[in-house]
């Protein structure tokens, strides 16, 4: 026992005996205080704990205002690399919360993670070629805004799902030919591919495809890719999913395509099955220590048992 807590503990004997009894009171809280074995109570642990995201509006218009939700690495000494989640829908409809659980994920890993809100149709009345604008403002904004957000801009992952994963596709394009930002990789779960006549969304779309059409903007040097595909996907075609990894290999980059034999459109959804969302997040974790861009080791078993 120390010196303080002998001294607190011949004090109380004393109130004991005459009686003031509140002034015993604010003494056991003392003694409580300093028998913890904390020197400073009020600091919380926060490279163990999760920090809570910051909204932050990074586009308004007329009759919009769309934000970005930022769930902060747990590391928060020094910049971090980032994850930009865009979510799925057919550019008609859709949450930012379809990838809550990948962002909770990663920023335990180290990366700030960012959900991105865009215009959709059935909300915004707009067009694909809308949702593509929002996703390249976006992503400048995250880029320009890199110190604030305590990001490394030279280890930003850009990723998404289907629509979402077109989106996260053509915006990391057009930064890299409008603003020489450079995306370190790409990370897309059954992504459109080609907005032409023989890929998905060209009867929205239109004549004007490909101005927005991935496969018919892949520039040379792009981002490393992993997309994430299933067999038995009857929207987005394991043919046209190859022919994109073909096209990114030829413009001088890797790209790697996972197949999951006998799964359909959204397989990897958190809430669709667990199981294959913890196998296409290893995936993906792995990629990322591949390419240099987190350490350590995957955490997804755990980080699963923790939080369900």
């Amino acid at each position: 026992m120390s010196r303080e807590q002998i001294s607190i503990l011949n004090l109380i004997n004393k109130f004991m005996k005459s009686g003031l009894v509140l002034l015993l009171i604010v003494f056991m809280a003392i003694l409580t205080s300093v028998s913890c074995g904390n020197d400073n109570p009020a600091v919380t642990n926060l490279e163990n704990s999760e920090i809570p995201p910051t909204t932050f509006n990074y586009k308004k218009g007329d009759s919009y205002s769309l934000d970005i939700t930022v769930y902060p690495s747990n590391n928060i000494s020094t910049n971090s690399p980032a994850i930009i989640f865009f979510f799925g829908g057919g550019w008609v409809s859709g949450s930012i919360n379809q990838f809550l659980q990948h962002a909770r994920y990663f920023a335990q890993r180290g990366m700030t993670s960012v959900l991105v809100d865009y215009r959709v149709t059935q909300r915004h009345n707009s067009t694909p070629f809308d949702s593509v604008d929002d996703a390249v403002d976006a992503l400048n904004f995250v880029f320009k805004n890199s110190d604030q957000l305590k990001i490394d801009k030279n280890k930003v992952v850009v990723s998404g799902g289907s629509a979402g994963g077109h989106l996260a596709l053509m915006s990391s394009f057009r930064v890299m030919k409008e603003n020489n930002f450079n995306p370190a990789a790409l990370i897309v779960f059954n992504s459109v591919i080609d907005t032409g006549p023989g890929g998905y969304g060209y009867d929205i779309i239109g004549a004007n495809y490909k101005d927005i059409s991935p496969i018919d903007n892949v520039p040379i040097n792009p981002p490393p890719v992993i997309n994430f595909q299933g067999t038995a996907d009857n929207i987005i075609s394991v043919d046209d999913a190859e022919k994109f990894c073909q096209e990114v290999n030829l413009k001088n980059s890797i790209c790697e395509l996972k197949l999951y034999q006998g799964l359909g459109h959204g397989f990897w959804n958190y809430n669709r099955n667990i199981e294959y969302f913890k196998q296409t997040i290893l995936e993906a974790d792995l990629f990322l220590i591949q390419n240099n861009i987190i350490d350590g080791n995957p955490n997804i078993e755990e980080w699963i048992e923790d939080n369900q």
